[in-house]
């Protein structure tokens, strides 16, 4: 709740200045030949959204489901937190990349959503971003984004400072606040361009910067975590962006941050004699390649991300574990946005491939699932939204239905000596019994009202076609609903 109340002042202190200056920031921030238009027509994707979340996961590691210390990836596609419809849920109440296309180019913009979860829990997520320009070439920008469901209860915050050293060329400084001191990150970055023409940027991140100096004044008393961590290899996070003008219908984006191996001794609070060495590693890529017709936009999208761990004990204490955990996501996707007057039609289909292996000798009570094995996973999965709206004021109609098929194959190699595996086992069932199911269905009717074509309040009902019979006993229509707000300026 710290960290919210902190995003919450910043956001109460900034507003004032933010919307009394609105009209000389936005010519200041945004170039004149910008083609930063108010119109609600959505027709290009953008990759920000996700590469700005993924970044967000791999460095906030204390709000991640695990902690600072886990085998299960920064990823986290499974946790024992988790049922199946998580993924689906995500997406219904995420932004698509088109809805992110608009969104990152506003310099500054917020929004909310509430959806219904599962029978006790609500999501929330606000996501905010703010450009205050200081003086003449002085810029601050802040992301600020909160989240809660089962899975995550996350604060997490990026404050920058920008020079402009001509109107194309800027270097700055950013830092990001989490949940935790030592979780906090340093970085530098440089960048040529702006995100309505076109930029490539690059940016290298000290991460953790404080943990050794906070791990030293840390007494039981006051912690009440047994776990601490002193790097001994710290790991750095480099960062490309680029994203290119539209050139005669085309147009692309790149994005790829690569986190070094980080090496550290978790020591116990209560006895500093017992420890383990502890490793991780990370990285993402993504990139987008799409052609505009006069109506129709057609994309192709590839992303990567792998999360690497490792524990290893010499001693003979409480843990002594020696395993390594590797994750692998890769998704290849496709879209469609057609737009007509105040008519799109979005199709977003995406192949997904995870694949997650764990090698070892022992895996003490440290491991989530306490075994060597190998899991592959593979998932469809669709969205297709019909939506109406004004190109200035009025009722906003969509449709939409989004679909999560998978098959997964688990192996589990031979057992040690003496030990009895039984035929078909399956560790991430055992583990995680709630978070798997072959195919989710879903249809979803929202209605809402565009006061102007950049702000929008909304509500949606969805209904279950598949009644999830594997869960409720005689099946379901009802299958979520909820509320999202937006305003971007």
């Amino acid at each position: 709740m710290f960290q919210h109340r902190i995003l919450l002042q910043i956001v109460f202190i900034l507003m004032p200045l933010v919307c009394f200056g609105q009209t000389d920031t936005e010519n200041l921030t945004i170039p004149s030949n910008a083609n930063y238009t108010i119109s609600g027509s959505y027709q290009h994707a953008s990759l920000m959204g996700w590469a700005m979340r993924s970044e967000m996961q791999m460095l906030n590691r204390s709000s991640n489901p695990y902690g600072l210390v886990t085998d299960r990836g920064w990823m986290y596609n499974y946790t024992n937190r988790m049922y199946d419809e998580y993924a689906l849920n995500m997406l219904t109440f995420g932004s698509t990349m088109s809805d992110d296309y608009m969104w990152y180019r506003s310099p500054n913009a917020v929004r909310v959503v509430a959806g219904d979860y599962d029978d006790l829990d609500i999501h929330t997520n606000t996501e905010m971003q703010l450009a205050v320009q200081l003086m003449t070439r002085h810029t601050v920008k802040i992301w600020g984004y909160t989240e809660h469901n089962t899975v995550l209860q996350r604060g997490f915050m990026n404050v920058a400072y920008q020079f402009n050293v001509t109107d194309d060329l800027l270097a700055g400084l950013r830092h990001t606040f989490g949940s935790s001191k030592m979780d906090l990150d340093i970085s530098l970055f440089g960048q040529w361009g702006n995100a309505q023409n076109g930029f490539a940027k690059v940016e290298v991140t000290m991460t953790d910067y404080l943990n050794n100096y906070t791990k030293s004044r840390v007494s039981t008393p006051n912690y009440v975590t047994d776990t601490l961590r002193s790097y001994s290899d710290w790991p750095v996070l480099v960062q490309f962006s680029g994203v290119t003008p539209q050139w005669k219908g085309l147009r692309g984006e790149v994005f790829a941050a690569y986190q070094s191996k980080g090496k550290a001794d978790i020591i116990s609070v209560s006895d500093r004699l017992d420890k383990y060495s502890y490793m991780h590693q990370g990285m993402y890529a993504g990139g987008l390649l799409e052609y505009q017709f006069p109506y129709i936009t057609l994309g192709s999208v590839y992303k990567y991300m792998f999360s690497g761990s490792a524990r290893d004990s010499s001693s003979t204490n409480r843990f002594s574990p020696s395993y390594t955990s590797e994750q692998t996501e890769i998704h290849q996707g496709f879209y469609l946005i057609v737009n007509a007057s105040q008519v799109t039609w979005d199709s977003w289909f995406w192949l997904v491939d995870y694949n997650e292996t764990q090698d070892g000798t022992s895996f003490s009570i440290l491991a989530e699932i306490d075994r060597k094995f190998s899991h592959n996973e593979k998932r469809v999965m669709m969205q297709n939204r019909l939506r109406i709206r004004p190109d200035y004021k009025g009722l906003i109609i969509d449709i939409e239905h989004l679909a999560d098929f998978r098959k997964k194959k688990i192996t589990v190699p031979n057992p040690a000596l003496g030990e009895i595996i039984p035929l078909g086992l399956d560790p991430f069932a055992t583990n995680f019994p709630s978070a798997y199911h072959n195919h989710n269905n879903r249809i979803v009717f929202s209605l809402g009202f565009q006061f102007h074509p950049r702000a929008f309040v909304q509500m949606a009902y969805a209904l279950d076609l598949d009644l999830d019979m594997h869960r409720i006993l005689g099946g379901e229509r009802y299958d979520t609903g909820f509320v999202k707000l937006e305003y971007r300026w």
